[in-house]
């Protein structure tokens, strides 16, 4: 492979990252929507609803990790195809951050109505617990300028 196909094709590398995140954040927020509707409108099976959006909050909070390590993989590769402005007042406020702490506060919500409305939460409410913590700890630890 030459040089110009391969810049061209990590280009669209993280043209198709940079895309996947924005669709994934759609997606997640109708299906918060469409979880706080079920909530609201049915107070016999909240809590399984409940349990429904910890369940689509983790899968697409990991989603959201995997493709934003793919872009930044592609970033490497080729920082001139994509230039970024730094930010010298708020170095820490980017976008990944933003929706890290998003689908960490949605998690943390779920969770909570998961212990308020269910009779045996012990069980579920401690493994969330546990794959929340896991979800932040695997958040931190692919952390990178992003």
């Amino acid at each position: 492979m030459n040089e110009d196909t391969k810049l061209s094709q990590l280009a669209e590398n993280m043209r198709f990252f940079a895309d996947m995140r924005f669709k994934q954040l759609t997606v997640f927020m109708a299906a918060m929507t469409a979880v706080a509707a079920g909530v609201s409108q049915s107070n016999q099976y909240r809590w399984w609803i409940a349990l429904g959006g910890l369940w689509i909050t983790g899968v697409i909070w990991v989603m959201e990790i995997r493709s934003t390590i793919n872009f930044i993989e592609n970033y490497e590769k080729a920082k001139e195809l994509w230039p970024r402005a730094d930010s010298k007042l708020f170095p820490w406020l980017t976008a990944s951050h933003a929706v890290l702490l998003l689908y960490a506060g949605f998690y943390a919500f779920w969770l909570c109505c998961i212990k308020k409305w269910g009779a045996a939460c012990g069980v579920s409410f401690y493994i969330g617990l546990i794959v929340g913590v896991a979800l932040l700890l695997f958040s931190m630890a692919n952390e990178r300028d992003s």
